[in-house]
């Protein structure tokens, strides 16, 4: 008898990206029973095991902490770090799986295995942590785990019959760094969350607005694009500065702060906005660029991770080297250019509608895993 039932493991929403892959895979398996596991929302009930991680973190990471190549301030950063909680991720989804049959099994990132013998597992992930070493402006060591967690990190990809990545930094990490054969990573990108065909307000790119949206103000590059911006004001006095996402304790003139808010109101911000900057120093993917560029605004940034994959230096926007220089020249180039930042994100939302929406992405995901269950059932006819 056919098994008809396909296991999704999930940690948390992952920016939403969980909620649109599982839509469309649920559409393409029509027949199929689907048990769909959220790792986090089972860990939160057990007070227990958050408790003792913490144990595991200051244990695991006692020498970095004591050398200094970690600080012992941030041990949030390092709860996802330890070989306890990727061991009890595993412990939980096997869990679940004990006397049950899947047609496969489908895994958001690598913080777990969700490999059961014998059965197809597919990942898909926006980050490795050795990626973490290229990126030149952040102090990588408080990025990087233990030798023993990234063995774990290791065998979950090498476990998976194939592993879906966002983009090609990370398709080269996969590669090079984990020694993945390239037939088993396919790159499928990833969708805004925005729908398609969404209204784009007109914009007046005359306003002089630039446009910051982000919740990690320091890792995001907030305390540059101050900087700049005070720069920026020295030459175009009547600019602004609108920040979405956070509220870091900032007091500059036209500087206007506007913290958390929901979703659907960010869109009111793109609208009014003439420039998307976000000096970002460490970034798995980044959507908030496709979001603005979909929002037909030119986009500044640091040429690190993702970006190169879908901002066109020159043509949709502009990737600088965390320079305070570079920045200041290119904004106050962009504020006093409004044809160039028409230009410029038209451009952006012609590549974002043709190739960045979740339709795309689950289209080349579901067709992927078909061609391998295809590949897996011949063998054995």
């Amino acid at each position: 008898m056919a098994v008809k039932r396909i296991q999704i493991i999930k940690i948390g929403r992952f920016s939403y990206t969980n909620e649109n892959v599982i839509k469309h895979i649920i559409k393409d398996f029509p027949d199929y029973e689907f048990e769909i596991i959220d790792i986090l929302r089972i860990l939160k009930k057990k007070k227990l095991i958050i408790i003792v991680n913490i144990y595991y973190v200051l244990k695991e990471y006692l020498n970095e902490f004591l050398a200094g190549q970690k600080s012992i301030f941030k041990l949030k950063k390092y709860f996802y770090g330890t070989t306890y909680i990727f061991n009890k991720f595993n412990s939980i989804i096997k869990s679940h799986q004990r006397g049950k049959s899947y047609k496969f099994i489908f895994q958001f990132q690598g913080l777990c295995n969700a490999y059961l013998k014998g059965v197809p597992l597919f990942i898909y992930t926006d980050h490795t942590n050795l990626a973490n070493l290229s990126y030149p402006h952040i102090k990588q060591a408080d990025y990087l785990r233990t030798d023993k967690w990234l063995s774990l990190e290791k065998q979950s990809y090498h476990e998976a019959t194939l592993i879906f990545t966002m983009s090609s930094n990370i398709t080269q990490s996969l590669i090079i760094q984990y020694n993945i054969i390239p037939d088993n990573i396919k790159q499928v990108m990833a969708g805004i969350n925005i729908p398609k065909n969404s209204f784009v307000a007109p914009k007046n790119y005359k306003n002089k607005n630039i446009l910051f949206v982000g919740v990690d103000w320091k890792r995001k590059g907030g305390p540059l694009l101050i900087e700049v911006f005070k720069e920026v004001l020295n030459i175009i006095p009547d600019a602004t500065l609108t920040i979405v996402g956070c509220k870091p304790d900032v007091r500059v003139k036209n500087c206007h702060i506007a913290g958390r808010i929901p979703l659907e109101q960010v869109q009111n911000y793109y609208n009014k906005a003439t420039v998307f900057c976000l000096p970002t120093i460490r970034e798995p993917f980044g959507l908030v660029f496709l979001e603005a560029m979909y929002n037909k605004l030119p986009v500044v940034t640091n040429n690190i991770g993702a970006t190169s994959d879908f901002i066109r230096n020159g043509v949709t926007g502009f990737l600088l080297n965390n320079s305070k220089k570079e920045y200041t020249k290119t904004l106050i180039r962009l504020l006093n250019s409004p044809d160039l930042c028409k230009q410029m994100g038209e451009q952006g939302h012609r590549i974002v509608y043709r190739r960045y929406t979740w339709d795309n992405v689950g289209s080349l995901i579901a067709k992927n895993i078909k061609n391998k269950l295809q590949i897996k059932q011949n063998k054995f006819e």
